[in-house]
């Protein structure tokens, strides 16, 4: 894994931000093929190596790249606790990008059990989260409150996936304007999708108040009925 300063290709500055964009190699296999990936990582000005820090992932839609919503989505100064924020990519390059945006949900699905793991792994060993650079099961279980995932669209999408399949790493998710794909292919109706959704939170026995979603979409977004 290799790690850079990206001061040229991002419309943010370190300055507005009051922190840095640094930026992320890492190596993942998809279907029989190692492909090398790149991600964006926010880091607070106020973060200092050896001192944990809180973690959020965010990814993309259709067609979208992690570049893009690093220019649109890293928090101002001041907004949130001091938190490192790292921006993904679920294409393993682009020439997965189509023309059918359902072509996505098996990267989507991917993404959320698979790929994750790779990142987590990249980007904890390296900052200070509070898993202290210890990506084992146990430790990441035991800082799941300290780490969240969310995205937009076919990115949101993913976030369900990640929630219904990978609960006990995070405490947060995001999902804004992309409803679940659990169950899709089966023609699952809302209650066994509310059921497929919900069964990872509850094989772990979590209750209310060990996760919290916080889902958004705008009033006249396509995806408002299929989230609601």
């Amino acid at each position: 894994v290799s790690y850079e300063e990206d001061g040229t290709d991002s419309a943010l500055t370190a300055s507005e931000l009051e922190g840095s964009i640094q930026q992320i190699t890492y190596e993942q296999a998809y279907e029989g093929v190692t492909y090398e990936k790149e991600a964006l990582v926010y880091v607070p000005a106020s973060y200092t190596p050896g001192v944990p820090a809180n973690i959020a992932y965010l990814t993309h839609g259709w067609w979208g790249t992690a570049d893009g919503l690093a220019e649109g989505g890293a928090p101002s100064a001041g907004s949130i606790t001091p938190t490192i924020v790292v921006f993904a990519t679920y294409y393993p390059d682009r020439s997965f990008v189509t023309e059918d945006y359902e072509d996505d949900y098996a990267l989507n699905r991917f993404f959320a059990t698979t790929e994750i793991d790779t990142l987590i792994e990249a980007v904890e060993s390296h900052y200070t989260t509070y898993a202290r650079g210890d990506t084992s099961d146990e430790s990441l279980r035991a800082s799941r409150r300290h780490r969240a995932f969310g995205g937009f669209s076919m990115g949101a999408t993913t976030t369900w996936d990640v929630f219904a399949l990978r609960p006990q790493y995070f405490y947060g998710y995001m999902p804004m304007a992309g409803e679940s794909w659990i169950g899709r292919e089966e023609e699952a109706n809302s209650a066994q999708i509310a059921q497929l959704v919900t069964a990872g939170a509850e094989r772990a026995h979590y209750g209310p108040q060990d996760f919290r979603i916080l889902a958004s979409v705008g009033s006249l977004d396509p995806a408002l009925g299929d989230m609601a």
